[in-house]
């Protein structure tokens, strides 16, 4: 069903559409129409206008340790925006899955350090890459729960043809990764790190499976985005964390926002 279908439904009938998790469903919507409760699988489901007649959702995938928390952080206090980081809410979306019988977070549940990381590393990267699809039906459920909201939603779990699912827009998502040599560089600078690799027989090796695992996944996110296209950049350092907000503003076409709330302001 198109957006503008569905909106005119809503409106014909004076409705209300609701959202609710079931088990063994990933999601359904309820429409309450006359009485009566339709129930259709997510496919047929899409997103409910919001915000001056259309939903704000922007999105930042790609790979880790490429700045995409800090710069949505960034745009997010610039353009009036909710930061989602998925990385905060990966935990919760895990035990749903699990509890929903998903193979690859039944099998995460209960692995030590050295089950987790020494192991070959495009092995790693391929069952990140499934983990991801596994946990995108909740992804999609809190997107629409929020969907009144203005969100900037950031995390690798964004994959491009996930995003795609969603018929939202190619300027509306990015996708964010950094090169090998930035990426062990910073990786390196994190004080936490160390205790993530606590309980292996090679720490060294651990980390280095780690650093291959993730050069992989960027490969491979990157890849994707370019075949469906998505925009992408790549993090080298070469320019400040403030400089890339300010590119992805212009691909987001964020400026035309801020206009459109400096309006709304006037109006009020």
């Amino acid at each position: 069903m198109q957006l503008g279908l569905l909106y005119q439904l809503l409106c014909k009938h004076k409705t209300v559409a609701t959202l609710e998790p079931i088990r063994g469903v990933s999601l359904l919507t309820c429409i309450n129409e006359g009485g009566t409760t339709l129930r259709r699988p997510f496919e047929d489901v899409v997103f409910v206008l919001s915000e001056g007649g259309r939903i704000v959702l922007y999105m930042i995938g790609g790979s880790p340790c490429s700045g995409k928390s800090t710069i949505a952080s960034l745009l997010a206090r610039q353009y009036q925006l909710l930061h989602i980081k998925l990385d905060d809410l990966v935990d919760e979306m895990m035990s749903q899955a699990s509890a929903d019988s998903q193979p690859i977070c039944l099998l995460r549940q209960d692995r030590n350090p050295e089950q987790i990381w020494m192991r070959n590393p495009k092995e790693m990267a391929d069952e990140e890459w499934r983990f991801y699809e596994e946990i995108f039906p909740y992804v999609k459920s809190y997107l629409i729960k929020n969907q009144d909201r203005p969100l900037l939603v950031e995390g690798a779990g964004l994959l491009p043809h996930l995003v795609k699912e969603l018929e939202w827009p190619a300027p509306s998502y990015l996708c964010l990764t950094p090169t090998a040599d930035f990426q062990k560089k910073h990786y390196r600078q994190r004080e936490w790190v160390p205790y993530v690799l606590e309980g292996t027989t090679n720490p060294e090796q651990a980390f280095e499976n780690w650093m291959q695992r993730d050069i992989l996944f960027a490969q491979m996110v990157r890849k994707e985005a370019v075949r469906l296209g998505y925009p992408s950049l790549m993090t080298d350092g070469s320019q400040s964390e403030k400089q890339t907000a300010e590119e992805i503003a212009r691909i987001f076409k964020l400026l035309n926002r801020n206009n459109i709330i400096l309006k709304e302001k006037t109006h009020d």
